[in-house]
């Protein structure tokens, strides 16, 4: 992981292109909670009529669920707002979480909640919840 200044969770947004998704920070995470846990992720749509579904489920190891609560700061106003989208418009996307000092989450997220307070010398401050959509992928920090 690059260097950054302090020990913040950052939340970063993928551009959805395909084969390589590019990440960009959307801010730090001053107090954050992130929790994780192995029950099964129940995103639906009105297609999903699969009944194997729970039987695929089964078959995923690890953490199958993850949310992401707090409240931070951004710098660049593009990417928050790209994420109120992603808010307004009930879109799962690609996010990566990234935990100073443990490592990197990758997962589709959707985001539940989304709060602006005033912009002070030029940073942005919010406070946002992610749900998983999907199962993430880890990689730890070396």
């Amino acid at each position: 992981m690059p260097a950054q200044r302090g020990s913040k969770l950052l939340i970063k947004r993928g551009d959805g292109a395909t084969p390589t998704e590019a990440f960009t920070t959307v801010g730090a995470l001053q107090n954050a909670n992130l929790s994780i846990n192995g029950n099964p992720i129940e995103v639906t749509t009105g297609d999903d009529v699969d009944v194997n579904d729970e039987i695929w489920r089964s078959y995923i190891t690890g953490p199958k669920d993850l949310s992401v609560s707090g409240n931070g700061i951004g710098k660049a106003l593009e990417p928050i707002q790209s994420v109120y989208n992603d808010f307004a418009t009930g879109a799962e996307t690609n996010y990566e979480i990234v935990v100073p000092n443990l490592g990197t989450f990758t997962l589709r997220m959707i985001v539940g909640n989304m709060e602006f307070t005033g912009p002070y010398d030029n940073v942005q401050g919010f406070s946002i919840t992610l749900q998983s959509a999907g199962a993430p992928t880890f990689v730890a920090e070396t």
